[in-house]
């Protein structure tokens, strides 16, 4: 890989890191899911520093010749589990927001039922 191509990579896994540490400080990214995304930037940062010698065993070992589409592979599976595991957090998310909607229905209709009408509270007694 050319020289050139390094320093690239390189920079865009330093600003892709602290991007993160950014946006971790202002509170625009929970800390649970920065680390899945300061992992891909310490393994951009790796991939920057293998020689083209190992990106050819890599891609021997997945059963290709062309060391770059088995980058790209890894990439997609990577992209890949990282929607799998927001997926899966969503779908909690979702469940969960569905039972306190349904709980505070409930609690509403629990004081609706319990509170005195308008008009019971204006007349005297």
């Amino acid at each position: 890989m050319p020289l050139q191509q390094r320093f690239l990579i390189f920079g865009v896994a330093v600003v892709l890191m602290l991007s993160i540490f950014e946006l971790v400080r202002k509170r625009r990214l929970r800390e649970e899911y920065a680390w899945l995304w300061l992992l891909a930037g310490v393994v951009i940062l790796i991939a920057t520093f293998v020689p083209m010698e190992g990106l050819r065993a890599v891609a021997n070992i997945m059963g290709s010749s062309n060391p770059p589409a088995a980058i790209f592979f890894l990439g997609f599976c990577a992209t890949t589990f990282l929607c799998l595991q927001f997926s899966v957090r969503l779908s909690r998310m979702t469940e969960q927001i569905k039972n306190l909607g349904q709980k505070v229905s409930i609690l509403e209709a629990s004081l609706e039922d319990n509170a005195p009408l308008e008009s019971d509270r204006n007349e005297p007694e």
